[in-house]
C-alpha cells in the first residue's frame, strides 16, 4: 500500500509530492475535462521532471443512466475521453458512479446501469485499466451491498473505490463493507469524517477523526489489499496554511499503519 494524493492540478502539488516522498497523485475531473486534455502533454512532462506518477483518475457527477438519452450520450462520451486520458497517464485505475434516477428502485437502475457501461468497461480494460465504482452519492446509486452484488454479478471484473466517511455518515457500518467487499476495493480515499451529537459536523484530516482507520486497514490487510490509499483534503477549516499540514499529518498518520 502507498499514500497518495488527491489533486488540484498545481504545479505546487508536484513540488510538495516530491519533497514529502508521495509518490502518487490522483485527477479527478468535474467540470474540467477540455482542460485536462488541452494541458495533458504539459502536465505529464512536469510529471516526469518530479518523479511523481498519476495512479488513478475519476469523473465524477456523471447521470450516465439518465432518462434523457441525449445526457447519457454526453455522459458516455467523456467517460470515454477521460479513460483515455488515464491510459495518457499511464495511471491503473479508472473511477466513476454509476448515475442515478431516485424515484427507481435500486435493482433496476443497477441492472441498467451495467447494459449502458459494460462496453466502457471493456473499453478501459483493453487499456490496461482497471474500472472501479466510486461509493458516495454523487449522482451515483452504486454506494453499498445491494447494487454491489448486482454489479458484481453482471461485471465481474469491476472493482470498488472505497472511501468509509460515506457509510459512516450515512450511518452504515464501513467496517462490515469492508469485511464483506473489501476483496473487490482496488482504490481507497481517506477523509475523514466527525459527528457530533449524531450529525456531520466537517471533514478532518485522516487521522484526526472518528474513523477506525485502525480496524479498517486491519481489514485490508485481511483482504491482501495492494491499492493505494490516497488522502482526500476535504475541509474549510484545513484550508489555506493549514492545507498542507494536514496533509502531512494524515500521511505521517496512515503511513504508521502500513507494515
Amino acid at each position: 500500500m502507498r499514500i497518495g494524493l488527491i489533486t488540484n492540478g498545481t504545479e505546487v502539488d508536484l513540488e510538495f509530492a516530491r519533497e514529502n516522498r508521495i509518490p502518487c497523485l490522483e485527477i479527478n475531473v468535474h467540470q474540467d475535462l477540455h482542460a485536462w486534455e488541452t494541458r495533458k502533454e504539459s502536465y505529464r512532462t512536469s510529471l516526469e521532471k518530479h518523479g511523481i506518477e498519476i495512479n488513478a483518475m475519476g469523473l465524477w457527477g456523471r447521470n450516465f443512466i439518465s432518462h434523457d438519452e441525449a445526457e447519457r450520450a454526453i455522459c458516455l462520451d467523456e467517460l470515454k475521453r477521460v479513460i483515455d486520458l488515464c491510459a495518457f497517464f499511464g495511471a491503473k485505475v479508472m473511477m466513476t458512479g454509476g448515475g442515478d434516477n431516485p424515484e427507481q428502485v435500486t435493482e433496476f437502475k443497477a441492472s441498467f446501469a451495467c447494459e449502458i457501461l459494460k462496453p466502457m468497461v471493456d473499453y478501459a480494460e483493453s487499456k490496461g485499466l482497471q474500472f472501479a465504482f466510486y461509493n458516495c452519492h454523487w449522482t451515483n446509486h452504486i454506494t453499498g451491498p445491494l447494487a454491489w452484488d448486482i454489479v458484481m454479478d453482471k461485471l465481474p471484473t469491476v472493482g470498488i473505490k472505497f472511501d468509509p466517511s460515506h457509510p459512516f455518515y450515512d450511518d452504515h457500518d464501513y467496517l462490515q463493507h469492508a469485511r464483506d467487499y473489501g476483496h473487490k476495493f482496488i482504490h481507497a480515499h481517506a477523509k475523514g469524517g466527525l459527528k457530533v451529537g449524531g450529525k456531520p459536523c466537517y471533514d478532518p484530516p485522516a487521522g484526526l477523526d472518528q474513523i477506525d482507520w485502525k480496524s479498517l486497514f486491519a481489514l485490508l490487510y485481511m483482504h491482501n489489499y495492494t491499492g493505494d490509499i490516497n488522502l482526500e483534503p476535504h475541509s474549510e477549516t484545513w484550508s489555506g496554511e493549514r492545507y498542507y499540514r494536514g496533509i502531512l499529518f494524515s500521511k505521517r498518520y496512515l503511513e504508521s499503519l502500513i507494515i
